[in-house]
């Protein structure tokens, strides 16, 4: 299986920057709750959308902000999603077990 890459270079960046904006959010505890861990899971999401630069929701309205159509061997994205998701967990174990 195939993933097509359909997020171009300036919806990247902007996905990396909000991303790191919302991981902020999360460190400074600025939402109460499940609302904080919400931010999280916003933020991974973007961090692997941009990453990949591959969009779910783009493919299925069959919107792209990339100018080329390369191709991404699902075995990489695999690779990309363990990546951020070990990134992930070493935030959630710097929040809750050493800050």
């Amino acid at each position: 299986m195939v993933r097509e890459e359909n997020v171009g270079y300036g919806d990247q960046m902007l996905r990396l920057v909000v991303s790191i904006l919302l991981l902020l959010v999360f460190f400074a505890d600025l939402l109460p709750g499940n609302y904080n861990l919400g931010v999280l899971l916003i933020s991974a999401a973007l961090m692997y959308t941009a990453v990949t630069r591959s969009c779910e929701p783009y493919t299925l309205i069959g919107f792209k902000t990339s100018d080329k159509t390369k191709p991404i061997p699902l075995e990489k994205a695999v690779e990309y999603l363990v990546g951020v998701a070990a990134f992930y967990m070493v935030v959630l174990l710097l929040k809750f077990y050493l800050l």
